[in-house]
């Protein structure tokens, strides 16, 4: 089991209080949380299992505890700039990866993602 960094990502969040213009600001921000994961790739007979077509580059990402996500940044690849709430008012969308399958398990959260199709 290797730990990799890696940032789970949500939106729709509202801003924090501090960074609201006014009352009446109704901005939503990223929240970035980084976390230690267990990144493995899924092999073709996994990968036939689980989405049910072979993709180039699917990952498990295995995270401890129960954890939300939309998106999923690998820390290798890039580094979210973010405040010490976690709030980040824009992420560079080419580092997201979508989250395409959560799985809960009893102390654990497994995210499936998907990468592109491969060619027959």
């Amino acid at each position: 089991m290797r730990n990799t960094e890696v940032y789970l990502v949500t939106d729709g969040e509202p801003l924090p209080r501090e960074q609201r213009i006014s009352e009446l600001d109704n901005r939503t921000g990223y929240k970035i949380k980084p976390v230690l994961a267990d990144v493995n790739h899924m092999g073709d007979q996994k990968q036939q299992l689980v989405f049910n077509m072979v993709a180039d580059d699917s990952k498990i990402v295995r995270v401890f505890g129960k954890q939300k996500a939309k998106w999923v940044i690998y820390a290798k690849d890039y580094r979210p700039k973010f405040n010490e709430t976690g709030f980040a008012s824009k992420v560079d969308k080419k580092w997201l990866n979508k989250i395409t399958l959560r799985r809960y398990h009893r102390n654990r959260t497994d995210f499936y993602i998907m990468g592109t199709k491969a060619e027959d």
